[in-house]
């Protein structure tokens, strides 16, 4: 709701092209919280950084092209790696509501995985769980600005 009512909507653009293709710079999810626009992996970011601070578990679904957030939750709809989860469309927020953005996401992670009791159909498409990141070291990174 607080992202919504901040206008908070999903752009996409390219920063530039090289010899690999087209790229995206990604910006810190303090400076994105500054702006009204995002990208789909730095809205997913915010929100999985937002969600960790009250104390949620985040994931981050990545799939070849885009990203969005998930979260462990034990009424969640989908069951995968022995958890239920909850999945949003993080760039569905600013158009629709949230129970539309629920739905896109966990549509996309039923497709994507061939049904919600299969596992993931293709190796391009990985289910990061913070909790895990954090065990193995993997710390938040400090905004420059601050």
């Amino acid at each position: 709701d607080l992202l919504q009512s901040r206008g908070t909507s999903y752009v996409a653009y390219t920063h530039g092209n090289d010899r690999w293709g087209n790229y995206q710079d990604v910006r810190l999810p303090s400076q994105v919280y500054r702006t009204s626009n995002n990208l789909c992996l730095e809205g997913t970011v915010l929100f999985a950084s937002l969600m960790e601070g009250i104390g949620m578990i985040p994931v981050i679904v990545l799939r070849p092209g885009h990203a969005y957030i998930g979260w462990l939750d034990p009424d969640g709809p989908v069951v995968f790696k022995g958890g239920r989860f909850f999945f949003l469309e993080t760039t569905a927020i600013a158009r629709h509501d949230f129970d539309a953005a629920l739905m896109f996401a966990a549509e996309d992670f039923e497709r994507n995985r061939g049904g919600f009791e299969s596992p993931l159909a293709s190796p391009d498409y990985e289910v990061m769980i913070l909790a895990e990141l954090r065990k193995e070291g993997y710390k938040p990174q400090s905004d420059p600005e601050e």
